[in-house]
């Protein structure tokens, strides 16, 4: 499951950092922030019991869950259809 973790901190940074940097879609800088929130919510180093560095905010494992999901499921709200206009 840590490794799991550790691949989707990486995958979601990388590709908030592309985002950020790079482009191509409009509103691409907040789609990257919240990709780069992602990699944050799911960084084990973070959020490890034993040590880690924000385990002291109690913040259980399935909130942080929920709220990736949730992330997830807004991210097409950040894009501008045409029928939002």
């Amino acid at each position: 499951m840590r490794l799991i973790a550790w691949l989707l901190t990486i995958a979601f940074g990388l590709s908030g950092l592309a985002f950020r940097v790079q482009g191509g879609i409009p509103h691409a800088f907040e789609v990257g922030t919240a990709l780069l929130a992602l990699a944050g919510l799911s960084c084990p180093l973070l959020w490890r019991k034993d040590g880690g560095l924000l385990a002291f905010t109690g913040i259980r494992a399935k909130d942080r869950i929920m709220l990736a999901l949730a992330m997830l499921i807004a991210v097409p709200l950040a894009f501008p259809w045409p029928f939002w206009l």
